[in-house]
Formats: C-alpha cells, structure tokens, sequence
C-alpha cells in the first residue's frame, strides 16, 4: 500500500471543509478547542494538516454518538420513571375512591 502524501489546507480550504464558514470563524473554533490548530505557518499563512483534521473529525463523531447514545438512555429511564409513577398515581387514586 502506497502511502499517500501529507496534504496542508489553508485556512479558506479548512472554512470550506466545515460548511464554507468565514475566515474568522475558522480562528474562533480554534481558538475555542472546536479545531486542532494549524501545524505550522508559511509565513503568514496557517497550514492544517488534513490528516490531523480528518482524525479530529473522526474523533468529535465518536464522541457525538456517545453522547447522544447516553441521551437516549436517560431519556428512556426518565420515560420509565414517569411511567411507574403514573402507574403509582393511578393506583392510589384507585385505592382511595374504592
């Protein structure tokens, strides 16, 4: 397997990766941790390296998925809880009323 060679992105190429973004929003993800920052400069030019992003982006899908995993999860036990508790309410309501 042939490897292929490192690619770099500037930052219009890495705004328009990311749902053709402004300039500026590019800074502000990175700035907030939303990106990696860029792997070096030519002069002044920031350079991604696409491999680094298409790993971060892997990594934030991951963690995406787990989290919506564990919201689906507390959604069910909360549905649960409510259900039992109905079940609870009606159960006492009957109880009182006969």
């Amino acid at each position: 397997m042939e490897a292929r060679p490192k690619r770099y992105l500037g930052k219009a190429k890495v705004a328009l990766r990311y749902n053709d973004v402004s300039k500026r929003t590019i800074d502000r993800r990175v700035e907030a941790g939303d990106l990696p920052p860029p792997a070096f400069y030519q002069g002044r030019f920031p350079l991604w390296d696409e491999a680094a992003l298409d790993a971060h982006d892997e990594a934030r899908s991951k963690d995406v998925a787990s989290r919506e995993a564990a919201a689906t999860e507390r959604t069910a036990a909360a549905k649960k809880a409510s259900d039992a508790s109905q079940a609870a309410r009606a159960a006492a309501t009957e109880a009182a009323t006969s």
